[in-house]
């Protein structure tokens, strides 16, 4: 028994295909713009985020190929130059100006986060209109690309803690202040009188009971 299996209506077909070409177009341009930014990290943290960058890139790559494959099964065709994702991108223009490793990875999180959410809002097009396996193709590429969001915004919220922790620990030592216990300045202790009780030195009567302390 054959299945019949209806057309696309030509609407739906050019809406999907524009969905596709407009994402396609923006990946390619973030993929450019994350690649810049590896190449450009300065700074005592631009180890820390070369790995998570070029995770970013193959991750990139990988999307670009989901939606490429689904636009040849429409059959739509792509292009993929660089002249053109630059011309047709909806991404904001990457910052040129940035040199610190940490301003990099902000400005590749805001370009990712806004290029997830374009994709979820186009699924969501993409679904209204009928067109399921695209919107299905949609949302795979926009978990991609989420996944790159948690990915490096994990590696950021760490560097961010360990210099933060970097800074303080010498600055509680110059203190005096021991790491374990930050309320208690070592400083604070005053030197005791002659014949004086350890706690009038600001110290601790430890091991003794009020019996052995009564003369």
């Amino acid at each position: 028994m054959l299945v019949r299996c209806d057309p696309m209506p030509a609407q739906v077909h050019a809406l999907s295909l524009a969905l596709l070409r407009r994402h396609l177009v923006a990946a390619i341009d973030l993929n450019g713009q994350v690649t810049h930014a590896r190449w450009n990290l300065q700074g005592p943290a631009a180890g820390t985020f070369g790995d998570p960058l070029d995770q970013v890139v193959a991750a990139l790559h990988y999307c670009c190929d989901l939606i490429v494959s689904h636009t040849g099964a429409l059959g739509g065709a792509v292009n993929g130059t660089v002249q053109a994702a630059a011309a047709e991108s909806f991404l904001v223009p990457y910052p040129l100006n940035r040199a610190d490793a940490r301003a990099h990875a902000g400005a590749v999180l805001a370009a990712l986060e806004t290029l997830a959410g374009s994709l979820r809002q186009a699924a969501t097009l993409a679904r209204d209109a009928g067109d399921g396996d695209t919107a299905a193709l949609l949302i795979d590429v926009a978990r991609c690309v989420e996944r790159q969001v948690w990915l490096l915004g994990s590696v950021t919220a760490t560097a961010a803690n360990t210099r933060t922790a970097t800074r303080t620990m010498p600055l509680l030592v110059a203190e005096g202040i021991a790491a374990d216990h930050p309320a208690h300045r070592w400083t604070d202790r005053r030197p005791a009188a002659p014949g004086a009780s350890p706690t009038a030195a600001g110290g601790h009567d430890h091991g003794t009971t009020a019996a052995e302390r009564t003369p």
